[in-house]
């Protein structure tokens, strides 16, 4: 007779999941528990036997020499329908096993007795048993002695579980410290760039006087550097607000040749101090569905890096160039390049293209794309060694939602 299943089958299935148990290789620890079930009560077979979908598999099994019989003829699966403890003294005379073919064929099973491991959210897994090829009953010490390795068992499946939790745990704050480490050295890295126009600008007013325009000119500069490290301050803000730390982006149609502008001036004074030539073409007015900051912070990283690998004498050049459905702004620099298979690697977290004396977090460049992805655009570079680099980013455009003018290239 084919036992029932339990009214709870699929919680108790999913209960016995979480324990992650199932086909997992012979522990001393277990063998040691069906070692003794056998000896305390005096027989050939003793079983810790888990009941699962189809079929009963065995932790630890003496006297068997297999790891998992089918659920049809599985004296377990009508154990566990038991309260705490089920013993058959004869199961050629119990209707629910007498066509058993374990009853009826090899091993000829005539003797069971199951104590219930039962979770301590109350569902039956199911059990440590002990059975014998002859009818017998167990006395009431054996009866003890197999409830309570019973328990023992369940303890140790209990502790296995609390462990997998733990660790589980501790790889979930172990993510979590990495992350906030990337996040500080994002931070830093974006940070470096408006800092050192400031710090630049504060050595200018110290080093001479200035003309009136020149500290107006001076004035915008240290003002836009501000707002930018402000802007990095108030993304960081929103990494905290969000679950996972997601990034978010506000998108809404802007002229792509303002952002590009205002990054130029910006940066113009750390090309001046490079003594490298900052330059910037374009074809015609161009208009994307963008978040403003979060494309400041991509040309600002693309220019800035750009700065940092061209030597002396050199040219940076933005180019802002139409394409089918989209815009390709390319930063392009005549710094050392870039060897081929390091082409796809420089986009990854804390990776930094070999190109002499560098610096830094090796974050800019994944921040470049996980933002020019979050607009659902695509980035990329082009470069050869000896041959400089070209960056690009390329962005969906969208109708201009009024007629403005992009400003003239300069």
């Amino acid at each position: 007779m084919k036992a029932e299943l339990p009214p709870n089958e699929d919680a108790r299935l999913a209960a016995l999941d979480e324990y992650d148990i199932l086909d997992t290789p012979t522990e001393a620890e277990f063998d040691a528990v069906t070692e003794l079930a056998s000896r305390l009560c005096e027989t050939p077979i003793s079983v810790v036997n888990l009941i699962a979908r189809g079929r009963q598999w065995f932790k630890s099994e003496v006297g068997l020499g297999v790891r998992e019989t089918p659920l049809e003829t599985s004296i377990c699966a009508h154990a566990i329908l038991e309260e705490e403890f089920l013993m058959v003294p004869d199961t050629r005379v119990d209707r629910r096993f007498a066509d058993n073919e374990l009853v009826t064929g090899e091993p000829f099973l005539r003797f069971y007795a199951g104590a219930l491991l039962r979770s301590p959210e109350g569902f039956p897994l199911g059990t440590l048993c002990v059975l014998d090829t002859k009818p017998r009953q167990l006395d009431a010490q054996q009866v003890a002695a197999l409830r309570t390795l019973g328990q023992h068992v369940m303890t140790m499946l209990n502790l296995r579980r609390s462990n997998r939790e733990l660790q589980a745990t501790g790889e979930r704050l172990q993510s979590v410290l990495a992350g906030r480490q990337r996040l500080v050295a994002s931070i830093a890295h974006d940070l470096r760039t408006p800092l050192s126009v400031i710090q630049l600008g504060a050595t200018t007013l110290a080093s001479a006087p200035l003309s009136k325009d020149s500290r107006r000119t001076l004035s915008t500069r240290l003002r836009q550097a501000s707002e930018s490290m402000n802007d990095l301050v108030q993304d960081l803000l929103d990494h905290e607000s969000q679950e996972g730390g997601a990034l978010s982006v506000e998108r809404k149609p802007m002229a792509v040749g303002t952002a590009i502008t205002d990054v130029i001036e910006l940066m113009h004074p750390l090309a001046e101090q490079a003594q490298v030539r900052l330059n910037y073409s374009a074809q015609g007015p161009v208009w994307v569905d963008a978040d403003g900051r979060r494309l400041h912070q991509v040309l600002t990283n693309l220019v800035g890096n750009a700065l940092k690998f061209t030597p002396p004498g050199g040219e940076v050049r933005l180019e802002l160039r139409p394409l089918p459905g989209a815009v390709e702004i390319a930063v392009s620099d005549t710094g050392p390049g870039i060897p081929r298979e390091e082409h796809e690697s420089i986009f990854d977290p804390y990776v930094r293209a070999d190109r002499g004396d560098s610096y830094g977090a090796g974050l800019g460049l994944a921040i470049v794309r996980r933002i020019i992805e979050a607009h659902e655009g695509e980035v990329g570079v082009h470069s050869e060694l000896g041959h400089g680099s070209r960056f690009y980013a390329r962005l969906p455009t969208c109708a201009p939602p009024h007629a403005q003018a992009e400003p003239a290239a300069t």
